[in-house]
């Protein structure tokens, strides 16, 4: 459930960072200031970063320190691969709703959207354990590369996590050219 819960608030956030002020109208207050609108987009995602790397950072520590009186002992090098793929994959989605709300200016459909697409590949990779024919395309799905390889047992793959870090990148790079070239509602 937990990365299902830090996805759902970095969603939220990312949907509203862009698209939310510019719902609300206070986005021309902050445009009409002597800055870019890349900075913006950095500046917002790098405050999405943050709160998403903070919430996953406070789950490790509950875990980690809290989960022994459970008799849950997982090792803190296991437990951080675990964390790191719950982190890179509520950026992923996140930074998704973020781009489209740069695209779109609407938090709702940046929500939607990413909520969709999230769920989609939680179910992509969960099924793809019991039904066969999806197997072949498990990789297609970004919760697959963050948390299906069982980072608890097979620890830190860098190969996985590339994936997941180019594709946050890629959708930064699209949020920045997107709300750059957009006309805003004001």
């Amino acid at each position: 459930m937990a990365p299902l819960l830090i996805s759902i608030f970095a969603i939220l956030l990312g949907s509203d960072l862009l698209a939310g002020e510019e719902e609300r109208r206070t986005i021309d207050i902050l445009m009409a200031n002597p800055i870019s609108r890349r900075r913006v987009v950095y500046e917002k995602w790098l405050a999405l970063a943050v709160g998403t790397l903070l919430l996953s950072l406070v789950l490790e520590l509950i875990l980690g320190l809290i989960g022994p009186l459970f008799k849950l002992h997982i090792g803190w090098r296991p437990l951080s691969a675990e964390i790191l793929g719950v982190t890179l994959f509520a950026l992923f989605a996140g930074t998704l709703a973020l781009a489209l709300g740069a695209a779109t200016g609407s938090r709702g459909l940046a929500r939607g959207v990413s909520t969709a697409l999230t769920v989609a590949m939680y179910l992509v990779s969960t099924l793809a354990q019991i039904v066969s024919w999806l197997k072949s395309f498990e990789w297609t799905s970004l919760w697959y590369h963050a948390l299906g390889t069982d980072p608890i047992r097979s620890g830190f793959l860098i190969g996985h996590i590339g994936v997941v870090v180019l594709v946050i990148g890629a959708l930064l790079l699209a949020s920045d050219f997107l709300f750059d070239r957009r006309d805003l509602a004001t």
